[in-house]
């Protein structure tokens, strides 16, 4: 694979499982001179290799090889090539980070294929170690070892990547954890097997092995020791973000100004130049200034993804964002979770109701000054939240029979949100911020205890 640079593999299986060993350094050497010097037309230098009965190489020294195809580039560059010593160590310093992956071999020899001679001592003392990968010096995780992870444990943290890694916003800059176990449960996973807790208990243990296994850095706990902010660790970024694009789970729409981080030459194992029609499962749109640009597009290139399940909107700057008009088809009705916190919505398009799976509900620092009657229709959402708007009053939750968590206000001292019908009918609600509720008068005269004292018995 690596020789014929074919990219087009099929595997028999979808989710083949691939162990790389480490070659042997003449073999490391032939593939780097095969990849890294070309001939004038682009064919590979010719690699002779001699070899023993027993397999061995013979005559010359060990890196004979890497001298022989340095005489023939020093001459295509013009440079002098009476001391070829330095430019071999520094291919040998190469082939030690490469560390005998295949993959990294080829991804750097491209990259020195590239450039001039003179240029590889700077490439390798500045971009070869973020071209490899497995490098057990900077992961906490190998890939193999990635591989054999549970499921639930690569899915989980491959979903984290949807948030950003930085931010002029604070608070957007790192997880909140309690958002993160809600967006999981919405979403469905990990699977509730266990008849002893709830899918969101199992959730936060999910958190908790993520954090075990390094894959996750705590941030910021309460004073019980919670997590409350966590982050990716930076030591996996660059690996998860090749799963996540060979198993197209995450989808990045950035803003123009913002564009996506530099990612590895085309001859990475995984290409990342692909296009929106692909079906991805979450879809992150990062960024402000011409931000809507971006919703848009995304609007409408997954007009036709029927696996979109989660679509996600975070601010990564600190002026005003563009107004966001959102409408939705029924190509979004597998849609678990849609948050879209801090932008400039002004009105919920009564179009949501095709979104009959939608479970989170995130409308958090929008403009939005009332709810739509067609909201009841979304029977299946368990977490509703509507703090730092302009909302005042909700008019029935009634049918809301799944509800977990409503965030209404920050708090019952802010100016809350009054609830006209059907709070007494949420049994499953576990949160409730920011509520007032409208006592019908039969229950003041029957002189019952306030609305908020039966929260607190509760």
């Amino acid at each position: 694979v690596c020789l014929t640079r074919n990219t087009h593999i099929q595997y028999e299986e979808l989710h083949a499982k691939v162990e790389i060993r480490p070659l042997e350094l003449a073999y490391q050497q032939q593939l780097l001179v095969h990849v890294a010097f070309r001939n004038a037309d682009d064919t590979p230098a010719p690699v002779a290799v001699d070899r023993n009965n027993d397999g061995q190489q013979e005559g010359g020294g060990e890196y004979d090889q890497l001298e022989k195809a340095l005489k023939g580039k020093t001459e295509t560059d013009n440079i002098d090539g009476d001391d070829l010593t330095p430019m071999v160590e520094t291919l040998k310093g190469i082939l030690r980070k490469c560390r005998g992956n295949p993959w990294n071999i080829r991804a750097v020899g491209a990259l020195l294929g590239a450039n001039r001679v003179d240029k590889w001592k700077e490439i390798e003392e500045n971009q070869v170690d973020d071209l490899v990968i497995g490098d057990k010096k900077r992961d906490p995780l190998i890939p193999a070892e990635y591989a054999q992870l549970p499921a639930d444990i690569r899915l989980g943290f491959l979903y984290c990547l949807a948030f950003p890694e930085r931010s002029e916003i604070p608070e957007n800059s790192l997880i909140p954890a309690r958002k993160l176990v809600r967006l999981w449960t919405a979403e469905g996973f990990p699977p509730n097997d266990s008849p002893l807790q709830s899918q969101e208990q199992e959730a936060e243990n999910l958190l908790q092995r993520l954090i075990d296994y390094k894959l996750l850095v705590v941030k910021k706990t309460g004073l019980d020791g919670e997590v409350l902010k966590c982050k990716v660790n930076e030591h996996m970024r660059s690996l998860a973000l090749e799963m996540c694009e060979a198993q197209k789970i995450c989808r990045f729409a950035r803003d123009p100004a913002h564009p996506a981080p530099r990612t590895r030459p085309s001859s990475s194992l995984f290409s990342r130049k692909t296009a929106l029609l692909h079906r991805y499962r979450v879809l992150a749109v990062h960024g402000d200034g011409d931000g809507n640009e971006a919703v848009q597009e995304m609007s409408s290139a997954m007009s036709k993804d029927i696996r979109l399940r989660s679509l996600l909107y975070f601010r990564t700057e600190r002026k005003e964002p563009p107004k966001l008009e959102l409408s939705f088809g029924r190509t979004y009705k597998l849609l678990r979770t849609l948050d879209l916190q801090g932008t400039r919505l002004t009105r919920l398009h009564s179009s949501i109701t095709c979104l009959v799976c939608l479970r989170y509900l995130g409308l958090r620092g929008t403009q939005l000054e009332y709810l739509p009657e067609t909201l009841q229709s979304l029977r299946r959402l368990m977490c509703l939240d509507i703090r730092d708007t302009g909302i005042t009053e909700v008019n029935d939750v009634s049918e809301f029979k799944e509800m977990r968590h409503l965030y209404l206000a920050n708090s019952f001292r802010d100016q809350s949100v009054l609830i006209k019908e059907g709070l007494l009918s949420l049994l499953h609600l576990q949160t409730l911020s920011g509520a007032t509720h409208e006592v019908p008068s039969e229950r003041k005269k029957a002189g019952m205890v306030p609305f908020e004292q039966e929260l607190l018995y509760l």
